[in-house]
């Protein structure tokens, strides 16, 4: 707004019920830019000025996450008490919750909560000896 006695195209409490309808309702951004008759560009411009100095919310969890609430407390407990390897750690769930959990999946976790202790050593690169 250049001026005091200009008003915003889309007023705050307008925009308030975008945001709500966003992050609490669970409608798409999509639909509500359709409900509201906006662009996509026009709603992250106004949340991005809006939003932009809020404290971090974190993003919702992907529906279909394997590794929740009672695998991730065993997973970390168990990286503390036993230190698995991602492999192991597998087969540690898999008996325990018959959940089949990727190894890569429990490796971005490690990862992730900063619990790798000992990266792989790079070994040197050799030259096999030849026979005479």
């Amino acid at each position: 707004m250049a001026n005091k006695n200009q008003s915003a195209a889309y007023p705050s409490k307008v925009r308030a019920k975008w945001y709500f309808l966003v992050e609490k309702a669970g409608k798409t951004v999509d639909e509500v830019c359709e409900m509201y008759l906006i662009s996509r560009k026009t709603y992250y411009k106004w949340r991005s000025k809006d939003l932009g100095n809020r404290i971090y919310v974190s993003r919702k969890e992907h529906p279909e996450t394997k590794i929740k609430g009672e695998i991730k407390i065993l997973i970390y407990e168990e990286k503390m008490r036993i230190n698995y390897g991602p492999r192991k750690m597998k087969l540690l769930v898999k008996r325990r919750f018959g959940i089949d959990i990727s190894t890569t999946a429990i490796y971005k976790f490690y990862k992730k909560k900063g619990i790798i202790f000992r990266p792989q050593k790079r070994l040197p690169w050799y030259q096999p000896i030849k026979e005479a």
